[in-house]
């Protein structure tokens, strides 16, 4: 089973689409934490006649957009944040996973025991169809007698072949996790109680004090997310100041002086006035946001307590009547079965007596696999709300990628397998120029 569970978290498709969601938490991270792009502005004006007096003016720009406030660094961190999400909830999918593949383990290995057991009992019926052949050749025992353990046979095996459906289904349902084509041959190498026997060191029979199940951190990491987002909402709550630089030059004719040449040079601010305050509801919904995330968090810690609680107590009624079935109930029904048996040989009792004797038996057979059964599932699902699987790894912040792309840092983690990358514009080919009246009138501008 373990070699299963190594083999699905190497080649699931569904672990390969939660860890395309950190390459687009990355993707987002590209823009994150940008100033907005610069405005040049250039204008020239000039009148359409030729000759020393003609009159101009040009004019040159240069803007920016700053903010007053951390909000470039709250985006970087925001964005970080949603990678560290997308990071722990790869974990989450790991461990559904590591469950499903379990269950279905789990599921193939008990319907072979149970196959094991319906063909001892064809076999024990075939001990008792000799037995009665022998009462009825000793006048003992009617034809009646034999046909009763030929019908119970026959039962026997169809039961057996019903299981084995189960078996295949299960399966089929194994392949599938491990990635396997339909017709690729697959063994179970290891039985019921050896599964059941492995499970038992990967869990602890207590409810802890504390849990890191990959919900659980997943949930606390979307809660730190929010907390970012709130902080970022209140940093986007006043807007950019604008910078500007200017450069003016006019040329102009007058009567008495002549022609005059001035050149202006400028700087200037835009203040946005917080009149109407903006932002507001956007703060709002982002504390909405972090107190519920913070009710997710204790939410999830108390189910995932109940619901070990609950497993820990099936794991005791599993085992409770494992115990009472195979060390009361079965070693007083084989003397029983034995001595009845001995009285049908000796012509003592009839064979309906034996007949219901090994019926009992074959139902107290049944019913301990399913004992059995139900305490490797009960294991298996403690397993899952512990979160103990050996093969499940702990989330660390460490090795999540949040460097920025394009950066030429390479991620620590190459487990996630995908990454964003950011993509240039290709240049465009150079245009041969070409001879427009605008040029002209620009070159005219920039004599002056």
């Amino acid at each position: 089973m373990d070699d299963a569970v190594k083999k699905a978290l190497a080649c699931h498709p569904q672990l390969k689409v939660a860890r395309s969601e950190v390459a687009i938490a990355q993707a987002r991270l590209i823009d994150a934490g940008k100033l907005d792009n610069p405005i040049f502005e250039y204008s020239v004006q000039s009148q359409i006649m030729d000759g020393s007096e003609r009159q101009g003016e040009g004019f040159f720009g240069y803007s920016q957009k700053f903010p007053i406030t951390a909000k470039l660094s709250r985006q970087r961190d925001f964005g970080k944040a949603e990678i560290r999400v997308a990071c722990a909830e790869i974990h989450e999918e790991e461990r559904k996973l590591i469950r499903d593949v379990q269950t279905y383990y789990i599921d193939a290995a008990g319907a072979l025991a149970r196959i094991a057991v319906l063909n001892q009992v064809v076999k024990d019926l075939d001990e008792q169809m000799k037995l009665v052949k022998n009462q009825v050749d000793v006048a003992r025992a009617s034809e009646l007698d034999l046909s009763a353990a030929e019908t119970e046979k026959l039962l026997a095996a169809e039961a057996s072949q019903f299981v084995k459906y189960s078996y295949r289904e299960a399966i089929a349902g194994l392949r599938a996790t491990l990635g396997m084509c339909p017709e690729d041959s697959l063994h179970l190498s290891q039985n019921l109680l050896s599964v059941t026997s492995a499970l038992r060191k990967t869990v602890q029979m207590s409810v802890p004090e504390e849990l890191n199940r990959p919900d659980i951190v997943a949930a606390r990491m979307r809660e730190e997310a929010a907390c970012v987002k709130e902080a970022l909402a209140c940093a986007e709550s006043l807007e950019d100041w604008e910078f500007a630089t200017t450069y003016q030059t006019m040329r102009s004719f007058d009567e008495p002086v002549g022609m005059e040449r001035e050149r202006f040079l400028g700087m200037g601010v835009k203040i946005p006035l917080p009149i109407r305050k903006q932002g507001q509801g956007a703060i709002a919904e982002a504390r909405a946001e972090k107190d519920k995330a913070g009710l997710q968090v204790e939410a999830l810690q108390t189910m995932s307590r109940t619901e070990i609680a609950v497993q820990i107590e099936a794991l005791n009624r599993s085992q409770g009547t494992i115990e009472a079935l195979g060390n009361r109930v079965q070693p007083i029904l084989r003397t029983r079965l034995q001595k009845t048996r001995d009285a049908y040989s000796q012509g003592l009792i009839d064979f309906s007596q034996v007949l219901l004797l090994q019926q009992q038996q074959t139902r107290i057979r049944e019913r301990t696999i399913d004992a059995q059964l139900d305490l490797a599932r009960g294991l298996a699902r403690l397993q899952f709300a512990l979160g103990s699987n050996p093969h499940l790894n702990a989330f660390d912040c460490a090795t999540c990628p949040t460097d920025e792309p394009g950066t030429g840092v390479e991620s620590q983690n190459s487990h996630h397998g995908i990454r964003a990358t950011p993509v240039e514009a290709e240049e465009p080919a150079p245009k041969k120029p070409k001879n427009m009246p605008f040029q002209r009138l620009f070159k005219k501008s920039a004599a002056q």
